[in-house]
């Protein structure tokens, strides 16, 4: 199965005049969460989603909310991102989850992830973690951001320069090496979703962005989110596209 035919309940078909909905990238499923929990309650402690080995640890100020998230490309494809959305509670607010441990795991690795940013603003902060190392959004570990881009702890590896404003959808390429540690990424911004997306059209460029000194492989998870406008509604990796 493709990675935008998650499964057959979430694929459309036939739609007569609506447009086509491609589901949210991941065949062969490493770890997924939609969010899907009931809205009104406090993220910590929710277990939900599957590949994970634990669940959801941190700030207590988040909670779910309803969907809020929404993406059509330029072909008219729209994601199927079905669910809920946490937003932002204000300042700089992170939560973390362990993963399932990927011993001897895949050499590639296919994921996507639904933001919201802040009107591009220096201040926003938006952003989807692998061990609190590899940063992909609005801002990285304690440091708020204007762009939507590629970081690590210690400060931007590539810049989208495009304003963090509103719903982004991002779709991650990643190699990992023989000792499970990440070896190249590949950020794209906004991409048309009904095939795989061409290298050369990422914003980190055609041959990726070397991150093996991050030391990070895949044992957990996190995200930073700050003011009410931004959130994140959709995180799902797999080992295809």
């Amino acid at each position: 199965m493709s990675i935008q035919k998650l499964a057959c309940v979430l694929f459309l078909s036939l739609n007569f005049g609506v447009p086509q909905l491609q589901p949210p990238l991941a065949a062969d499923i490493l770890f997924y969460e939609s969010f899907d929990y009931t809205t009104g309650d406090p993220l910590n402690g929710l277990n939900g989603g599957t590949g994970f080995k634990s669940a959801w640890s941190g700030d207590s100020q988040f909670e779910i909310s309803e969907l809020d998230f929404s993406y059509q490309d330029s072909q008219g494809n729209v994601a199927d991102i079905r669910g809920k959305t946490v937003a932002g509670q204000g300042g700089i607010r992170t939560t973390v989850r362990e993963l399932n441990v990927f011993d001897g795991g895949p050499s590639e690795i296919w994921g996507s992830i639904a933001l919201t940013g802040r009107d591009g603003s220096a201040a926003g902060f938006a952003n989807f973690s692998i061990e609190e190392k590899i940063f992909i959004g609005q801002g990285y570990k304690d440091t708020q951001g204007t762009h939507w881009a590629l970081s690590d702890d210690s400060g931007s590896l590539a810049d989208s320069g495009v304003e963090a404003t509103g719903d982004a959808f991002l779709i991650t390429k990643m190699t990992c090496d023989s000792d499970d540690k990440l070896d190249k990424i590949w950020v794209w911004l906004n991409p048309d979703i009904e095939s795989m997306p061409d290298v050369s059209s990422s914003f980190t460029g055609a041959s990726g962005i070397d991150v093996t000194g991050t030391g990070a492989i895949c044992s957990k998870i996190s995200f930073g989110l700050g003011d009410e406008s931004t959130g994140i509604s959709h995180i799902l990796f797999g080992t295809s596209f």
